[in-house]
């Protein structure tokens, strides 16, 4: 098929989307089973870290390659001498890479419609008194089957919502370690980040990918929100983990709701956070602030790619021109 100069581009750029993020979606997934073992051996919240970017990393490479790469090289070196051939094999893949665009635009539209649903939910729901002053407090209705036992929920103007049955099963010192918990959760942006897994697509359109990932950094913010909430302090650990007893004695009614952070997440194993906690040694040092020095390496290297791209762009753009034809 011959195409135009600029619908060339556009295949070009759909193509080397698709491939990119294939070969990084299979790179991440291999080497993932080496950091399941590694993270073991890391604080929480460095593995739920480690275990974000892994998921994040493939589409965002891909995205930086087109933006970076293939557009300023065929910009470049391309003379616009109107039509070409263009090969089966880039078709095929261009229009792989065109699913995966309309995968992320109709994952986000679902994202975005689900946090709409709940600002509308929160507006007739009874605001309770709370000590967190970034967030609100609100009761769930009891008549709602599947309300959720203790969720914050949103992104731009989170809320907590609490089942009255859990206000009446805590104590006052329980109440304030699973408050902290959830405060854990708001600090570190997981709702935010919840956004985004749900929005990055997987290896091919329309499949999600990589979900041992987003499991392993689940459980990871889980055990980093435990332990910033216990504060390095057994008593704190053991009001949390009594906590996390009553939700699982409540477990029958609880409701995950989607792009939230739940006091008890299904997919994290509740008998390994509970042990955790009871075991106050595991947590007795408190997370430590990062260090700002620690990102100039990153920095630097960060520089010295952007100084070298002007060298990739002949190379890139003859391994360009052999995918489209």
């Amino acid at each position: 098929m011959t195409l135009p100069y600029l619908l060339r581009l556009v295949c070009l750029c759909l193509q080397s989307l698709f491939l990119v993020n294939l070969t990084m979606v299979i790179v991440c997934t291999v080497v993932s089973g080496i950091f399941v073992r590694v993270a073991s051996r890391m604080r929480p919240a460095n593995a739920a870290r480690l275990f974000l970017s892994l998921r994040l990393l493939p589409f965002a490479t891909a995205l930086l390659v087109v933006a970076g790469l293939c557009i300023p090289s065929y910009l470049r070196y391309e003379q616009n001498t109107g039509t070409e051939a263009t090969g089966f094999f880039c078709l095929i893949t261009a229009a792989l890479g065109l699913g995966l665009c309309i995968t992320v635009l109709g994952r986000t539209t679902r994202a975005l419609l689900q946090l709409r649903a709940i600002s509308q939910q929160a507006k007739h729901l009874v605001t309770h008194p709370s000590a967190l002053a970034s967030t609100r407090l609100c009761i769930a209705d009891p008549k709602v089957a599947g309300a959720p036992l203790l969720s914050l929920v949103g992104i731009l103007k989170p809320l907590l919502i609490v089942s009255p049955r859990l206000l009446q099963t805590l104590s006052a010192e329980q109440f304030e370690a699973a408050l902290a918990h959830e405060d854990a959760h708001l600090l570190s942006r997981d709702n935010l980040k919840r956004f985004l897994l749900a929005t990055t697509p997987g290896i091919v359109p329309l499949v999600p990918g990589s979900r041992s990932i987003e499991r392993q950094w689940q459980h990871y913010a889980e055990l980093a929100a435990d332990e910033t909430a216990s504060r390095g302090l057994p008593r704190r650990s053991i009001a949390l983990a009594e906590a996390l007893l009553h939700v699982a004695r409540l477990a029958n009614i609880e409701h995950t709701m989607p792009l939230a952070s739940s006091l008890a997440a299904s997919n994290v194993e509740l008998a390994f956070r509970i042990d955790r906690l009871m075991n106050t040694e595991t947590i007795a040092q408190p997370s430590t602030p990062n260090n700002a020095w620690n990102r100039i390496p990153l920095g630097l290297a960060f520089a010295a790619a952007l100084a070298l791209l002007p060298a990739l762009f002949h190379p890139l753009y003859r391994l360009l021109e052999s995918l489209l034809h």
